[in-house]
């Protein structure tokens, strides 16, 4: 039983990230951006550093793009459901680990035990499952400022190969407020903007093995279990649309450069520590090139980034690319997306139905610790309000 209260809290930890927290680190690793990632630029290979800023993603990926917002002061929120990115096998796995548990409380001895824990490491082996929820509680935004009240949480679990029996768990929550600003030259075609975030973190990391399991340890869901604080971080980015120099196919793409740099310092949670911070958010340096030509009434995106310049990694964990085509005159104003993301192929589409915008992505990433080593395929929803 107290393995069946474990795991239906760990379930529910995507959502609120209340669990018990053990000092093993995981191999399980972090998102870009780790705050705030939009299903728009998913659809497209998660690219979006030169993106106008025409959505309410804009200052997760480059507050230089607020400038690009009208004067009129918009409010969005993500309520009543929240932005979900799943991989279907998570559902499968939530059956298996049931299962698992009841299978342990009728194991009659600790080898008995042993044994069930094995057959269900074994049966896993070499997969991941991930489950994210994250949602704008609420957010203002027009081209002087943006302000919103985000909440992001992220469960991952992974059965790697090893000599040891064991699953890895790594469950994070961030929460609080992220205001931003731009400024804008040359009649707006430089822009630089920056942004600063106050967040209150939790995490879970641990590594279940046989011992755990034996000891029956996985039921002290005490709140001074959790590592948990508050981080204060920071923001900025430029954008730059090319001059055209009188030529008329530059005039046509109207390229567009951006570099940002991101969590300044990296983002560390050093405010009101229990049992240790949660993991730091690691600064980032990326740069961008988009092309927007509008082909009629069909407007077209077209953009690569190279994420993560300052971490040392493979290059193509590093490369997102990815392209996008509006229909705006069109019922439903709809949207078709493509791209890749670190090498895996992602699509997507989206539709603005009056207030209501809606996207949805199909898309793949490395699950690895190097390229192609380990790709994972989710799908992901949003639904926001704009008002």
């Amino acid at each position: 039983m107290r393995i069946k209260i474990f795991l239906a809290l760990l379930l529910a930890s995507v959502f609120v990230s209340e669990s018990t927290v053990l000092a093993e680190k995981t191999h399980i690793g972090n998102t870009y951006p780790s705050l705030g990632r939009g299903i728009r630029p998913l659809g497209m290979g998660n690219a979006f550093l030169t993106m106008k800023g025409d959505d309410e993603n804009t200052i997760f990926y480059n507050p230089a793009a607020i400038r690009d917002y009208s004067n009129d002061t918009r409010f969005i929120t993500n309520l009543p459901v929240p932005v979900v990115e799943i991989n279907w096998s998570v559902i499968q796995l939530t059956k298996d680990l049931f299962d698992f548990a009841g299978d342990i409380d009728d194991a009659g001895s600790d080898s008995a035990t042993i044994d069930t824990f094995q057959t269900f490491v074994d049966n896993h082996t070499g997969k991941f499952y991930s489950l994210e929820a994250r949602t704008n509680l609420i957010g203002a935004y027009n081209r002087y400022f943006y302000v919103t009240v985000p909440y992001d949480s992220k469960l991952g679990v992974s059965f790697r190969q090893s000599f040891v029996p064991n699953f890895e768990i790594k469950s994070t929550g961030l929460a609080g407020v992220v205001v931003g600003s731009g400024y804008g030259f040359f009649e707006d075609t430089l822009t630089i903007g920056a942004a600063v975030k106050t967040l209150y973190g939790v995490e879970n990391e641990q590594i279940i093995t046989t011992s755990d399991i034996l000891a029956s340890s996985l039921d002290e869901f005490k709140w001074n279990g959790w590592k948990r604080g508050i981080g204060i971080g920071g923001d900025v980015g430029v954008k730059y649309e090319i001059y055209d120099f009188g030529q008329d196919w530059i005039d046509t793409l109207r390229p567009t450069v951006a570099v940002t740099y991101q969590n300044i310092g990296d983002t560390k949670f050093r405010l009101m520590k229990k049992n240790g911070a949660p993991d730091k958010l690691p600064q980032s340096v990326s740069a961008g090139i988009g092309f927007f030509p509008v082909f009629g009434d069909v407007h077209t995106a077209l953009l690569v980034d190279v994420r993560e310049i300052n971490i040392k990694e493979d290059f193509l964990m590093k490369l997102n690319a990815g392209a996008e085509a509006k229909f705006p005159l069109i019922i439903g104003k709809p949207a078709i997306r493509g791209g890749l993301n670190q090498g895996y192929p992602t699509g997507g589409v989206g539709f603005e139905i009056g207030k209501l915008v809606w996207n949805m992505a199909f898309f793949g990433k490395e699950v690895g610790e190097t390229t192609r080593q380990k790709g994972g395929y989710r799908l992901a929803n949003e639904f926001t309000w704009r008002f």
